[in-house]
């Protein structure tokens, strides 16, 4: 009864949480709208919350977003998460290089579990693994490049 007078006087909405639940998912852990989605549903969030709060959060998934800076949180908040994908791959680049001293099969497969687990699709995965891949290995040619001048430059 008091929950229903608080909503009515429009003090808590269920949408709004949603919202911000959303963001925060993403913004922290970059968590899947799949994954968030279940994880509300769990929770008891209603389904007609969860797609009108989703909509605020991600906006249309085809919109661009400028890449100023985004630390205000106060204008993180007003914008849609629209570069999902450019933020994945960042965040997955920063995952990937903190497995470089391991051996690439290793690398791989914690690349996977780590997007896997954010309830990515296997599609995302295949594609920003093979993305990543290709980086390191054009790194790894560029270095040897780089090391055999030096050697060059020795004699």
């Amino acid at each position: 009864m008091a929950l229903t007078n608080i909503q009515e006087l429009g003090l808590q909405s269920d949408s709004e949480y949603v919202e911000k639940f959303a963001r925060y998912k993403w913004r922290t852990a970059k968590w899947a709208p799949t994954r968030i989605r279940m994880t509300l549903r769990q929770k008891g969030v209603a389904a007609d919350d969860i797609d009108a709060g989703m909509r605020r959060a991600f906006g249309d998934t085809n919109c661009s977003i400028s890449h100023e800076d985004t630390s205000n949180e106060d204008t993180f908040e007003e914008q849609p998460v629209c570069d999902w994908m450019g933020q994945l791959k960042i965040a997955a680049r920063l995952q990937f290089a903190k497995s470089a001293r391991t051996d690439p099969e290793t690398r791989r497969r914690r690349l996977v579990h780590w997007l896997l687990w954010r309830g990515r699709k296997w599609d995302v995965v295949r594609d920003v693994l093979g993305e990543l891949e290709a980086e390191a290995k054009l790194e790894a040619k560029q270095r040897a490049q780089e090391a055999e001048i030096g050697g060059q430059d020795e004699r």
